[in-house]
Formats: C-alpha cells, structure tokens, sequence
C-alpha cells in the first residue's frame, strides 16, 4: 500500500533524551546548542524519521531509545513548518557526533531551561 504524502507543510521533530543519568542531551553546532532533531522526510513514519536523525546526530541506535510522549506540536513563525517536541528516554551516554554538529553535553533539564 503506497503512503500518503502530506505536502501543505514540513516536519520537523527534536526531542528531549533522556539519558540513565536522569540528564538531557544537548548538541552544539556553530550556530548555538540545540536538541536532537531534524526534518521529517516525506516518506518517513514520524517514528523512523526520528529514530533516523537520533542515529544520524548521535550515533545511538534504536534499540537505545524509548518514545515516551510528545511534549508539544506547534506552528514555526512562518507557519510553513510544523514542529513536534518529543520526550525520550535512552539506556546509554554513548554519544558519536556527526560532522553537523562540533559538541556535546548531557546536561542538567534546570540548567538547560537557563
């Protein structure tokens, strides 16, 4: 059965992972930090494109990840895009960063809000 394509705005998804520390991760490009995330591909379910940019970010694997809940969905500025906050949980710190981003940092969530 082909997929339907929804094409009257694109996806984007981040999530706060939680790691067994109790800590969230944060990644930094050169623009500033930023949670894990990225684009939902057309083709992807919102699972597999999430589970996609985890592994392409970070490094960790699917296995390695539970979607608990989404935590809000709301329209960019532009109304163009719409984004959806996930809350996850993970069972490792093992971080591999892709050459998008130059850091790392599992971080206290009071801290990350500051």
């Amino acid at each position: 059965m082909k997929k339907e394509i929804h094409k009257h705005f694109k996806v984007n998804q981040d999530a706060i992972l939680i790691g067994p520390s109790g800590r969230m991760l944060v990644l930094r490009q050169p623009e500033g930090w930023q949670l894990p995330g990225g684009h939902l591909e057309d083709d992807a379910t919102t699972k597999a494109g999430l589970m996609r940019e985890f592994f392409e970010e970070t490094g960790i694997e699917e296995k390695d990840i539970e979607i608990k809940k989404i935590l809000s969905a709301e329209f960019s500025k532009s109304k163009k895009t719409y984004r959806v906050t996930f809350l996850c949980y993970t069972n490792t710190e093992d971080v591999r960063l892709s050459e998008e981003h130059i850091e790392y940092k599992w971080v206290d969530i009071k801290d990350a809000i500051n």
